[in-house]
């Protein structure tokens, strides 16, 4: 399953940068599925960040672009900023597990799903952890949801302690 994944980090990255990247059309299982939450073909995917940036990076028709589990490394301050996401087909962030400090996920925008399905949103950040800024982020999932039991219209999702949600804006369309 790695084979499509653009970066993929299996234990623990720290004082790092992943910017200015494009990944685009990394398999073709992406285009036309209405299920798969374990489909892989994610433009970052990796374990364990800490002291790390990821920014200015597009992603275009993948299942996930950003998809991270705290844990093996202490989570703090990571700046996930200014990336642009078109045809995303699950989520364009998910971030999940362990423990956070200083997590910021900012100025990115989410554009255009790729057939979304039941639990097709923008962006998840939804680990446990303290002092996480959500801000200034646009989510568009202006497009009808083609399969059963949409849920098409989450666009934030985040957990946390001290955690901060604002200035993010959503454009959705009316679930079918």
């Amino acid at each position: 399953w790695t084979t499509t994944i653009g970066v993929f980090i299996d234990y623990s990255v720290a004082n790092s940068d992943i910017s200015h990247n494009t990944f685009q059309n990394l398999s073709p299982q992406v285009l036309y599925q209405y299920t798969d939450e374990s489909l892989g073909v994610s433009g970052i995917f990796g374990y364990g960040f800490s002291n790390t940036t990821i920014n200015y990076n597009a992603f275009d028709t993948v299942n996930e672009g950003i998809k991270i589990f705290f844990d093996h490394a202490d989570g703090k301050n990571v700046h996930i900023n200014n990336n642009t996401f078109t045809n995303v087909h699950r989520m364009a962030i998910e971030l999940q597990s362990g423990s956070t400090d200083g997590l910021e996920v900012a100025y990115n925008n989410v554009s255009k799903p790729l057939t979304p399905w039941r639990e097709s949103f923008g962006i998840s950040a939804a680990m446990v952890g303290s002092n996480a800024t959500v801000h200034d982020n646009i989510v568009d999932d202006q497009l009808p949801c083609l399969g059963s039991g949409c849920w098409v219209g989450i666009a934030l999702e985040a957990w946390g302690a001290s955690t901060q949600v604002f200035r993010s804006e959503e454009h959705t369309s009316e679930l079918q």
